[in-house]
């Protein structure tokens, strides 16, 4: 590895207090001290005290109905590193620490001891059948397109036009109006916007830097307004083009969940693909712990919102996984391979799911529309029942 390229890991490695709100900080050329725009942007993004507290536990009783979905898409993360932790050969060939050669619940402290334990996980080794993208070619917008419309898609490129069905995130705007909740998707990489809704009017959509038909409504709010120009000012490193870095998509999600208590939110963050495609593993790594900090600082914030936060199901995923030589992914049969892992609102305490048979991508928005109460659609992906329906194909995380 070259100096620089260490130099700018440390950069990456740094973590900063932002208005008492722990963010591992992914920055391409400038740390902490001297991003002061950014810093004083971030500050105001969700008013945390900065006095610490343990997170708040669900109460035990009934569960409550999901009355809202934040989704989260962590772009190109293999299952291996979510469920078994760092590859240790990888690591080493790398020469990256031995002090960071971390178990999964090490490695994702917020998706292992705030997620599977409240909720559920698919996809996992050693539980039932996988979970894989449709493909053929697994590559993103054509995962991206699966995850959001509940189908495979005739897509096989990361150029296709603008998905031509609806969406899930139509869905929830046609379904509740404009006094239903806001509907949101704000992602780093920009081409996500094609995948994400057939119409954009009355979405929120900031994708990329600059991209998004419907930006300018995030405005509306002055803090998230200065979000949106200090990550449009950026450079995209590790991306390129119009990619924002997730550290930036972040702050601007977590103050347009707290301001605006959207309907249905995406979040889509793509450091960790970015990073594998250049074969740099531990800037992966640390990209998918600041995706596992991102979650934690999202139930924090849904834990401050009381019961309308209790209410909230947030589900993490990821659009494929990545070939044998890591780097790449498209036609290969692992490439294919994903996980998904959900909490809140309706989604009771399983643990592991032993699916009955392979799951898809495909299957996560018609269990989002079970979840929330939309109309069923014909034809495409089916509603994960083990995840919802406490039967004998369930094992409880306690039970490990």
């Amino acid at each position: 590895m070259s100096k620089k390229s260490k130099t700018d890991l440390a950069i990456r490695k740094r973590w900063c207090s932002v208005g008492g709100l722990a963010v591992a900080v992914a920055l391409s050329a400038t740390s902490c001290q001297s991003s002061r725009s950014a810093a004083s942007a971030l500050a105001a993004a969700v008013p945390i005290s900065a006095e610490h507290h343990e997170p708040v536990g669900i109460p035990l009783g009934p569960l409550p109905a999901t009355d809202s979905i934040v989704l989260i898409a962590v772009d190109g993360v293999r299952w291996q590193d979510v469920f078994l932790g760092v590859d240790r050969s990888m690591a080493e060939a790398e020469a990256i620490d031995e002090s960071f050669m971390l178990p999964a619940d090490r490695l994702l402290p917020n998706i292992f001891r705030r997620v599977i334990p409240r909720g559920v996980a698919i996809g996992a080794p050693g539980y039932g059948a996988p979970m894989r993208a449709s493909g053929p070619n697994h590559v993103s917008l054509p995962g991206y397109m699966e995850l959001l419309s509940g189908s495979a898609t005739t897509c096989t490129e990361n150029d296709c036009k603008t998905v031509p069905a609806p969406t899930i995130v139509d869905a929830f705007r046609d379904h509740f109006g404009p006094e239903g909740g806001a509907v949101g998707v704000i992602t780093s990489w920009e081409r996500i916007e094609r995948a994400a809704a057939a119409d954009a009017r009355g979405i929120v959509m900031s994708t990329g830097r600059t991209g998004g038909a419907t930006r300018e409504a995030i405005r509306s709010d002055p803090v998230a307004a200065e979000l949106l120009d200090v990550g449009s000012e950026v450079g995209p490193y590790p991306g390129h083009g119009d990619y924002r870095p997730d550290f930036y998509t972040a702050a601007l999600a977590l103050r347009f969940l707290w301001t605006r208590r959207p309907r249905f939110m995406f979040v889509g963050l793509g450091d960790t693909d970015e990073w594998a495609h250049q074969d740099n593993y531990e800037a992966y790594l640390q990209s998918m712990r600041f995706a596992d900090t991102f979650v934690g600082n999202v139930l924090d914030t849904l834990e401050m919102m009381g019961s309308w936060g209790a209410r909230t199901t947030v589900i993490v995923t990821t659009d494929h996984g990545r070939s044998n030589d890591f780097t790449g992914h498209g036609r290969s049969v692992e490439s294919g391979r994903v996980w998904m892992v959900a909490r809140g609102g309706s989604v009771p305490a399983l643990g592991y799911v032993r699916s009955p048979e392979e799951r898809h991508l495909a299957d996560i928005a018609p269990t989002i529309r079970s979840l929330a109460g939309l109309p069923e659609r014909d034809g495409g992906g089916h509603v994960l029942a083990e995840m919802l329906l406490p039967n004998g194909s369930i094992e409880a995380v306690a039970s490990r």
